[in-house]
């Protein structure tokens, strides 16, 4: 393509592509810049100044590459005839929208050269099989009237099966599902007289994700899995014919939980589990605390113990010695036999912690006749037991009784517990 300066005589040539494409007719843009319809190429864009060019095809939206014609109209917007209806695109966004049959014009494939624009701003476009006239605005006005109502939410699916509701659900602002729906399927439809199938979906669940997901009219339907109990808002759009996200429609949807799912059942839960760990620690201590009060009570029987054998053994011994000096021989030997007797007892019950009653009056018995073998008839004993206490099964210390008994003859005798 040539472009020639009258005011200053210069001819400077434009190189469009290496494609041989011709062109159909050129549109004057802003002041520097250029559009240019090419049969095959789509739509050339020229900056005037730098000479560098830009196709806009199919890929970037474009109805079809053969292009015929190209009016502006007063808002900017370029009015491109194809073999394929009619595209408008709009330079300041970059986005085309298409008409077709779908949108009510009567013919699809125009014409080269045959376009008009009108002082009143009506383009005017002939084509194979009639002419299309219209005003921008016009289409504009009818072709963004979309709405709330016009976009509907027309079916529940739950588990993969149809849900019939009391009520139909494009006539619900909040959907109440039931405990235990994790996994629904919404479907939903534009209801407009002028839909076509390039309308363009876009939704997104308020509580799940914030991100808006596109989808297109063969896919009408959101799908949500895994939900826990609560309050979602579905939040729909569509676009009008003109590409702007003007359709919107609203659902809450409400997943009741099960009791085991509320914040109160965590919370009893929570408190129960708190309080069972509690009580054992609380029973642990007390169990630790125990068994130190009983070591402490061993402890003090084994003090006690220390104490009472070494005095106890030396009298015995002095009683032997007394017994052996005055030639007594025959209190000597049983001196010494139940002597022994009561040693062989305090040794096995010093092998325990606790044991029954009987074996500790055992050695009492026997303690109490050594006594009075060394004392001769200075004090009289008798062992007297509860006939209620169950002497076999009751337990106590071994030795506890014993200081107690060696303490009371001592004091009859007139007796220190060391002589």
């Amino acid at each position: 393509m040539w472009r020639l300066d009258k005011k200053f005589n210069v001819v400077r040539r434009y190189r469009l592509s290496d494609g041989m494409y011709n062109v159909e007719s050129i549109c004057q843009g802003d002041k520097n810049d250029m559009w240019i319809a090419t049969l095959g190429g789509g739509v050339c864009h020229l900056d005037i100044r730098s000479g560098k060019t830009e196709f806009l095809t199919t890929a970037h939206g474009l109805s079809n590459n053969t292009v015929y014609s190209i009016l502006k109209d007063k808002k900017g917007n370029l009015w491109i005839t194809t073999n394929q209806g009619i595209s408008r695109y709009n330079p300041s966004t970059q986005k085309f929208r298409n008409f077709g049959y779908q949108d009510g014009l009567k013919i699809n494939e125009f014409n080269s050269d045959a376009l008009f624009l009108a002082k009143d701003g009506e383009m005017i476009f002939g084509g194979m099989g009639g002419i299309v006239s219209f005003y921008p605005d016009s289409l504009d006005e009818r072709f963004a009237s979309g709405n709330r109502e016009n976009l509907t939410i027309t079916e529940l699916y739950v588990s993969g099966l149809r849900r019939y509701l009391a009520e139909p659900v494009y006539l619900l602002d909040t959907l109440f599902l039931q405990k235990g729906d994790d996994n629904i399927q919404l479907g939903f439809s534009l209801l407009n007289a002028y839909h076509s199938d390039n309308t363009k979906y876009r939704y997104r669940i308020k509580g799940l994700y914030d991100t808006w997901i596109e989808t297109d009219s063969k896919n009408r339907k959101i799908s949500l899995a895994h939900l826990n109990p609560g309050l979602y808002s579905v939040e729909l759009e569509a676009t009008n014919a003109l590409g702007d996200w003007v359709n919107k429609q609203r659902l809450a949807v409400i997943i009741p939980p099960f009791l085991y799912q509320t914040v109160w059942f965590r919370i009893f839960l929570f408190i129960t589990v708190l309080l069972f760990i509690l009580s054992l620690l609380f029973v642990y201590f007390r169990q630790v605390k125990l068994r130190n009060r009983q070591i402490q009570h061993q402890l003090k029987l084994e003090t006690l113990r220390g104490q009472m054998n070494p005095h106890f053994i030396f009298n015995s011994l002095n009683s032997i010695n007394y017994f052996i000096s005055r030639n007594d021989q025959l209190s000597a030997n049983r001196y010494i036999a139940d002597f022994s007797k009561l040693i062989r007892s305090i040794l096995e019950n010093m092998s325990g912690e606790f044991i029954p009653l009987r074996r500790e009056l055992d050695s009492i018995e026997d303690y109490l006749r050594l006594e009075y073998l060394r004392f001769s008839d200075k004090f009289e004993y008798t062992l007297e037991v509860d006939e209620n206490l169950d002497c076999e099964t009751f337990h106590v210390f071994p030795g506890m009784v014993q200081p107690f008994i060696e303490n009371a003859i001592c004091m009859v005798c007139g007796l220190s517990r060391t002589g």
